[in-house]
């Protein structure tokens, strides 16, 4: 099962990259026209939309903005289960800050997750016997990170909508987990992959949903001399989905 969410997760990026990829094979005549400058420049910009504001008496548009402007970004994000005859066995509240650059925005997240054991992990065996009880636990997990996003407009040019793009990003960051049952707190590096579809309403806001993928390997401390690490390991894995407000400034 997890080998299939992977699966999913990495095509769903491989079919963007690859969209952006045709894209631009077939612009090649463009670089016979502009300049370099310019064609970095319409590269940069073909990620983004126009926003345009509209009468709603007389129907004529009083104004446009571009996308291409936005500079810092805050989103705040509730994440559930991806089984959907268990969503509450997994809740994610998620606060991200970005800041635009030329190629990409750098994100900054940080968020909460309350779970149970086994949504997050499965059993180590040398940290004892399984039972329903630790299945069942409630447990958390604490983390915060950076990542590197893209923006996208594969799908508004296929919904034929000037408001809808896509999202992808990639990040690493450290990850705490409280493992209730045996009173245990495990910690270590981990790793955050998103795909995001969004509808910007207006000038400053956006909303959508977002499918998130965690992948983290944490270790407890040693409770005796020689304590190998394996044995006091746990490795997180878990595939949520969750609903975006973001706000621009």
């Amino acid at each position: 099962m997890k080998l299939l969410k992977l699966t999913l997760l990495f095509t769903a990026f491989l079919f963007i990259t690859s969209y952006k990829a045709v894209a631009r094979d077939s612009d090649e005549d463009l670089m016979k026209t502009f300049s370099q400058a310019e064609i970095e420049e319409l590269d940069t910009k073909e990620s983004e939309t126009i926003i345009k504001k509209r009468d709603p008496n007389s129907g004529i548009y009083l104004s446009e903005y571009s996308t291409f402007k936005d500079k810092n970004r805050i989103s705040f994000l509730y994440h559930l289960n991806n089984d959907f005859t268990a969503l509450t066995n997994l809740q994610t509240i998620e606060m991200n800050w970005a800041r635009r650059f030329d190629l990409a925005w750098v994100e900054f997240f940080f968020f909460r997750t309350q779970a149970m054991f086994e949504e997050l992990t499965e059993n180590n065996s040398s940290e004892g016997p399984l039972s329903s009880d630790l299945l069942q636990s409630d447990d958390t997990v604490l983390a915060g990170g950076a990542s590197l996003s893209f923006r996208g407009n594969w799908i508004g040019e296929f919904l034929d909508s000037d408001k809808v793009f896509t999202s992808t990003s990639a990040g690493i960051g450290w990850y705490r987990f409280t493992e209730n049952f045996r009173n245990r707190i495990y910690s270590g590096p981990g790793l955050k992959c998103d795909f995001g579809i969004h509808r910007r309403s207006s000038q400053t806001i956006h909303y959508g949903v977002k499918m998130s993928y965690h992948l983290s390997h944490t270790k407890r401390a040693a409770e005796f001399e020689g304590e190998g690490s394996s044995a006091r390991s746990q490795v997180l894995s878990w595939l949520s989905m969750g609903f975006d407000l973001s706000f621009y400034f």
